[in-house]
């Protein structure tokens, strides 16, 4: 099975509390709630991670592989991208790149974005799916930090 991450860099990305920032990062990941199961049918993680026990499976490592896409589904998000209303920024020149991921893993050399802490208005999460536009199969949000290496425009503090 081959898997694959999405990443996109928003050129101009202003938050809610109106600073701006310039070549923000953003990794996409398959978004899954705790009472739903993360891809159906189940991925087989034995293949996917290197030293994986079945009769123990390490919740870290089949998590970062849930959120990884398919091809044909990393290929609707790139498409989705291009003109979502909900994923902050311009999407003009938006630089998307779809990357096949190295399988398998190594156990415990990963982690899921979701499970990634939140800090607003320095780390957060890009939720399209919540939005009333948003047409894809499957939930997919977008991971950013903007306190690395970016600038901040037009004044804006990286603190």
């Amino acid at each position: 099975m081959k898997l694959y991450e999405v990443k996109s860099v928003i050129p101009r990305y202003e938050k809610p509390n109106g600073r701006r920032f310039a070549n923000v990062p953003v990794h996409w990941f398959r978004w899954f709630d705790d009472d739903e199961p993360a891809t159906e049918p189940p991925r087989p993680y034995a293949e996917l991670i290197a030293g994986f026990d079945t009769d123990h499976p390490d919740e870290i490592d089949v998590s970062f592989i849930d959120e990884l896409f398919t091809k044909e589904e990393a290929e609707q998000l790139a498409d989705f991208l291009k003109t979502c209303p909900d994923c902050g920024g311009e999407r003009k020149n938006w630089k998307i790149t779809i990357s096949e991921v190295d399988l398998p893993v190594k156990k415990g050399d990963c982690y899921p974005y979701q499970w990634m802490p939140c800090r607003p208005n320095h780390i957060d999460f890009l939720c399209p799916f919540i939005g009333p536009d948003y047409s894809l199969p499957f939930k997919a949000a977008g991971y950013f930090d903007v306190e690395r290496g970016l600038e901040a425009l037009e004044g804006g503090l990286l603190n």
